[in-house]
């Protein structure tokens, strides 16, 4: 990690010009300040003035953070377009996000600590939880990889291979789900196809699902190409899901023998 800029009360000019250039070179910039919050959106939400941490990440995702609680009072995620700007004398942040029309702006009155700074973190992320984890999840809770989605099978043999779900949509559609618990390449997309493509010479309207933490550049063109689908899935959230699923089975169990007893 090297630090770009960091200063204690800095100005708002000051504030507009090393975050607009933080932003803009894609480095990580955290602001102590105290500023309001509004949202508009899906919903709406407004917030007094406080003093917050505010985060902008390099893939140009914002949080705003309170003084205690673990999770952000308001955010945008990733690719959000963000500006900076003096609004007298305030400074004012806005992340949009032109597609789903939803605006964050963050109103600063005064600023305690700006700072600016490159990261390096190259680390692969390794979730302890096994493929046979993640089945089970996902076999209880199939509305992670799409609402309304129902799986019909598991480990289901096709031509010489075996697809890890069947599944119908909602529309009644037949889908074939391939799970990898690793960042997939094209030779996950080409797996997929392969079951995909042979029942699509009876079935043209089967589709096909990539289920995995994400997936990498040239495989993201490759089922594009293929007439395939991708679904993102968060493993710390399959890992909460299957450790709730244990604690209520546990207090089944429970219950249970003390009714015998």
């Amino acid at each position: 990690m090297s630090y770009l800029f960091t200063k204690r009360e800095p100005t708002h000019q000051e504030v507009v010009t090393e975050v607009s250039k933080s932003v803009a070179e894609g480095h990580l910039t955290l602001l102590l300040s105290r500023c309001s919050v509004d949202y508009s959106g899906r919903s709406s939400s407004k917030l007094g003035f406080g003093d917050r941490l505010i985060v902008i990440k390099p893939d140009r995702s914002i949080m705003v953070h309170r003084k205690s609680g673990l999770d952000a009072v308001n955010w945008q995620p990733p690719g959000s377009v963000i500006t900076v700007s003096q609004e007298g004398d305030k400074t004012m942040i806005k992340a949009y996000r032109p597609k789903q029309r939803e605006t964050l702006q963050l109103l600063i009155e005064k600023i305690y600590v700006l700072s600016s700074m490159r990261l390096v973190d190259d680390a692969r992320f390794d979730m302890l939880m096994d493929e046979k984890e993640l089945y089970q999840v996902i076999l209880r809770h199939p509305e992670m990889i799409e609402e309304g989605l129902r799986i019909t099978s598991s480990q289901k043999e096709i031509g010489e291979g075996i697809a890890d779900f069947s599944a119908v949509d909602v529309k009644g559609n037949y889908v074939l789900v391939e799970v990898k618990k690793d960042p997939v390449g094209p030779d996950a997309v080409r797996q997929l196809y392969k079951y995909v493509s042979d029942l699509r010479k009876t079935s043209p309207t089967v589709r096909g699902i990539l289920v995995s933490p994400s997936i990498k550049k040239a495989a993201r063109s490759l089922l594009t190409a293929l007439n395939l689908e991708f679904n993102a899935l968060d493993l710390r959230e399959c890992a909460a899901i299957l450790e709730a699923d244990k604690e209520i089975f546990s207090e089944k169990l429970d219950k249970h023998f003390s009714a015998e007893a």
